[in-house]
């Protein structure tokens, strides 16, 4: 139970790094493959990170099954950019998932770079 405890806390504060490190980001998640919630930082009145994990997981699960049925391997992240905002998922090892939500005027290049960075650490955590 402390183990889980403190792979938790860990995982939080990963995120938090993340989200505090640069302007670009308002939010990020750490979802399983089943779109639960296992970790978040989350600020953004008005949106569930539940809301957003299951969709996020949604969305990287359709992109995926697209990538595969045009023969380009295992889909490694997925790129949303909208009016409003834009949205990065990477994996966080085999079996999550992080969903970072970017403000309108991020720079997409630099925080897909972060994000996939506390992804790989995200993924240490959860061997």
């Amino acid at each position: 139970m402390t183990e889980q405890v403190g792979r938790g806390v860990a995982l939080n504060e990963l995120l938090r790094g993340l989200i505090e490190a640069s302007p670009d980001f308002e939010g990020a998640v750490l979802v399983g493959l089943d779109g639960l919630v296992m970790a978040a930082a989350w600020p953004i009145e008005g949106q569930s990170d539940f809301d957003v994990g299951a969709v996020a997981t949604r969305a990287f699960d359709l992109s995926d099954r697209a990538t595969e049925t045009l023969e380009r391997g295992d889909l490694q992240r997925l790129i949303m950019l909208g009016s409003d905002g834009n949205t990065v998922i990477t994996r966080a090892g085999p079996h999550a998932l992080c969903v970072a939500l970017l403000r309108p005027e991020a720079k997409v290049g630099i925080a897909s770079f972060e994000a996939t960075r506390i992804s790989n650490e995200i993924a240490k955590v959860l061997e």
